[in-house]
């Protein structure tokens, strides 16, 4: 089964809009069905620390 290709921005964003909109659980659920996605230039820009926690909850949901 494929797996999502997505940047750690673009996964932070969705995660951020569904957190203030009530939706994180949901969110994560998404992305890690089927399989968790693959995460592209994770270093490439900073990172700030409730944005960490944020991809943290998925690497730990996965």
């Amino acid at each position: 089964m494929p797996r999502a290709l997505t940047t750690l921005a673009d996964l932070i964003g969705s995660f951020a809009g569904s957190e203030r909109e009530g939706g994180l659980q949901e969110c994560t659920r998404f992305f890690c069905r089927p399989s968790p996605p693959i995460v592209d230039k994770i270093s490439y820009l900073p990172v700030i620390q409730g944005d960490g926690n944020l991809f943290f909850q998925l690497v730990n949901a996965a």
